[in-house]
């Protein structure tokens, strides 16, 4: 069973995976336009420490070597439909089938700022909404 659902294979979704399971958390990431989000069209990036300068697509392939090696399972796999159960876990509709996780972290995927799956903000009038505390990403109830 998985544990937790990452849905978004960007630098926050991969970074939210590789500390999840590292943290011994079975999780998946889903991502069904292509892992490292808009970072992999940036030819030169300078501002992540410790590395020096990279192109995008090197980082977000680091990124996704990064958490892959940690142990989390990388999908390449659109969510179509998120529902919440009465027993307080997910039914996720993914392009390969249904998933039921414990949790679910949704790190919405933008195209220059604008959400591209309009179920997913769908879904947060539903009862899943994101909270985004710096780096932490978590789900509650309510506004």
């Amino acid at each position: 069973m998985i544990e937790l659902a990452v849905i978004g294979g960007g630098p926050a979704g991969l970074t939210a995976a590789l500390y999840a399971a590292r943290a011994g958390r079975s999780v998946a990431v889903f991502e069904g336009s292509g892992f490292g989000g808009q970072i992999t069209l940036s030819p030169l990036v300078e501002n992540y420490p410790g590395l020096g300068a990279v192109s995008g697509m090197e980082l977000g392939d680091r990124m996704y070597a990064q958490a892959e090696a940690a142990g989390a399972e990388l999908t390449f796999s659109g969510v179509q439909r998120i529902e919440r159960n009465t027993d307080g876990t997910f039914l996720l509709e993914t392009e390969d089938g249904a998933i039921k996780p414990q949790q679910v972290w949704d790190v919405l995927r933008t195209q220059f700022g604008l959400p591209v799956q309009a179920d997913l903000v769908l879904a947060w009038r539903r009862g899943i909404y994101v909270r985004r505390d710096g780096m932490n990403y978590s789900l509650f109830d309510g506004v």
